[in-house]
């Protein structure tokens, strides 16, 4: 029975080696379909109703935003002094009030790297309603490319006084002159590495593991891990201090110039109206 049992082991063994290059492989031809630099057709993108705005007073009175996922936000005070305050640990921050219906914020670098620390990220300005029903957010920011992007966002309070900033705000339109550039690429073995023009970079594994979403105003301790469903549609899975925020379908059409990503996001007060983002291969 011993040499049976070894022989056994041995072709398990054989055949789990088999198995593991063939899902690599697999892979490896997934990542090689998606890899490009791909372009947002905002015209064909449907954002949903789940990026949106919420400013709260806290027990002192005091204004706080609350920025990223419903599941696990970051809380950032909001001080209308004109003077930088640290926030979420890289970077700096600046809000003024022009008047009771206009508002500006500034977002600055804080790391030490070399022609970093300082430099201004992003200017966003809030616009409110006279009625105090709407407000327009402008958001101007530098891309990789050295041009600027101007973005501009509607949104409709749905909870809150009825003046100012204090609610939560649900989008209703948004435009950008700049729309998002993705480039996926290929990096190491079996990995796909995601980056944008708006500094944005995390590597995709496909072996479970999250990987660390970096960038320039990205809220801290976002991760993102990949699954591949075939070889033209992957899962990607974004969280927060180990938190599951959002899961995304990335999803190739046959002639492979179209990806689309489906973004359904988590927490109990989310809408379950997904956000439809068409890529079309540059």
């Amino acid at each position: 029975m011993k040499p049976h049992n070894a022989n056994s082991a041995l072709v398990l063994a054989v055949l789990i080696v088999i198995a593991s290059t063939l899902v690599a492989q697999d892979v490896s031809r997934a990542i090689g379909k998606f890899s490009g630099t791909w372009q947002q057709n905002e015209a064909k993108s449907k954002f949903g109703s789940n990026l949106d705005l919420r400013f709260r007073l806290n027990a002192k009175g005091e204004m706080e935003e609350l920025r990223g996922p419903e599941s696990r936000p970051i809380v950032e005070p909001v001080i209308f002094d004109g003077k930088t305050y640290p926030i979420d640990g890289a970077n700096m921050i600046e809000w003024k009030q022009i008047d009771s219906h206009n508002f500006e914020r500034k977002i600055f670098d804080a790391r030490t790297s070399p022609g970093k620390r300082g430099r201004l990220i992003t200017t966003r300005k809030l616009q409110l309603s006279p009625d105090g029903k709407t407000v327009t957010e402008e958001t101007e920011r530098m891309l990789t490319d050295g041009k600027a992007s101007l973005t501009t966002i509607t949104y409709t309070r749905s909870y809150g006084d009825p003046q100012g900033l204090v609610g939560i705000w649900k989008l209703s339109t948004l435009h950008s002159n700049r729309p998002p550039v993705l480039k996926l690429e290929p990096a190491g073995n079996n990995a796909l590495k995601v980056s944008d023009d708006r500094d944005i970079t995390y590597t995709l594994t496909f072996d479970g593991k999250d990987a660390q979403i970096v960038g320039p105003d990205v809220v801290s301790k976002f991760t993102a891990s990949g699954k591949q469903v075939d070889n033209h549609t992957i899962e990607v899975t974004q969280s927060r201090e180990g938190v599951i925020s959002n899961k995304s379908s990335w999803e190739l059409s046959p002639d492979g110039k179209t990806m689309t990503v489906t973004t359904t996001w988590m927490g109990p007060n989310v809408s379950p109206e997904p956000t439809l983002e068409v890529y079309e291969k540059q």
